[in-house]
C-alpha cells in the first residue's frame, strides 16, 4: 500500500505548495498577517518540511551527515511552520484574546525541548535511521496547531451556517471556512494515526497500514485545500478576514 501514501502525501504536498504560494502572493498585496500565516504555514509544513523529513529516513544511500543535516531543516520547517498556524489561529479566530499566545509558546517550547533531548542523548542520526530516541514522539506537539484550527474552524463554521439563514454572513466565507475545518480534522486525524503507530512501535514511514490511512485522508486534505482557495481572490478582497478565511 506504499503506492497509495505516496499518492496522498504527494497531493496534500502539491495542493500545499501551490495554495501557500498563492496566499503568499496575496500577503504581498494586503500585508496582513493570516494571510502570511497561513501562506507560510502551509508552504513551510506541507509543501517543504514533509518531503525532506520522508527523503531523510528513507534514502538509507546517502551519507549520515547529509541525512541529519536534511532532518534537521525539516524539523526547523516543521518548527516555523507549527507557530504560523498557530499564529494564523490565534490572529483569525481569537484575536482579542491573550491565552493562544501562551498555547503557541507551550507547544513551540515542547517541541524545541524533545529535539535538545533527542540531541544530547542518543543523537538524531539515531532518530533518522533507527527510530530511537524521544523525537519519535514530536509529532505530539506538532499536532497541536491541526486540532486547534480544527475546533475554531468547525465552530466559527456552525456559527456562519446560522448567519447565512439571516443574511448575515458570506456564503464564500463560510464554504471555505468549512473546508478549511476539513483540512485541519483530516490532518489531526493523520496526526493521531501516527502517533498511535509510534506508541505501538510501528514504524509509519514503511508499515502498509500507513499508506492505507494516510493515503485516502491525505487526498482529502488535499482536495478541500484546492476546493477552498482555488478560486481567484477579488482584487480588493482578501483570502483571509478578520472573521476567518474569505
Amino acid at each position: 500500500m506504499e503506492w497509495l501514501g505516496a499518492i496522498g502525501g504527494g497531493s496534500f504536498i502539491l495542493a500545499s505548495l501551490v495554495i501557500g504560494v498563492r496566499v503568499l502572493m496575496l500577503a504581498r498585496r494586503t500585508r496582513e498577517l493570516p494571510e502570511i500565516a497561513m501562506g507560510l504555514g502551509l508552504v513551510l509544513m506541507g509543501g517543504l518540511s514533509y518531503p525532506i523529513n520522508v527523503a531523510a529516513r528513507m534514502s538509507v544511500d546517502l551519507s549520515p551527515d547529509l541525512r541529519v543535516g536534511m532532518m534537521l531543516l525539516s524539523q526547523l520547517l516543521m518548527w516555523l511552520g507549527c507557530i504560523a498556524i498557530g499564529v494564523f489561529n490565534w490572529r483569525v479566530f481569537r484575536p482579542q484574546a491573550r491565552w493562544p499566545f501562551f498555547l503557541l509558546v507551550a507547544f513551540a517550547s515542547a517541541m524545541f525541548v524533545i529535539f535538545l533531548d533527542q540531541c544530547m542523548t542518543v543523537g538524531m542520526f539515531a532518530f533518522v535511521d533507527a527510530r530511537e530516541g524521544i523525537y519519535r514522539f514530536s509529532i505530539v506537539p506538532q499536532g497541536i496547531p491541526y486540532v486547534w484550527g480544527f475546533i475554531e474552524s468547525f465552530l466559527y463554521h456552525r456559527k456562519l451556517r446560522k448567519r447565512i439563514e439571516f443574511g448575515l454572513a458570506d456564503p464564500l466565507v463560510t464554504r471555505r471556512i468549512g473546508l478549511w475545518a476539513l483540512t485541519m480534522g483530516a490532518s489531526t486525524a493523520i496526526n493521531w494515526f501516527m502517533i498511535t503507530l509510534e506508541v505501538l512501535n510501528i514504524d509509519s514511514a514503511t508499515a502498509p497500514i500507513a499508506g492505507l490511512f494516510v493515503g485516502p485522508v491525505g487526498m482529502v486534505c488535499a482536495v478541500s485545500l484546492w476546493i477552498a482557495f482555488r478560486p481567484a481572490e477579488n482584487s480588493s478582497g482578501s483570502a483571509v478576514s478578520s472573521q476567518g478565511v474569505a
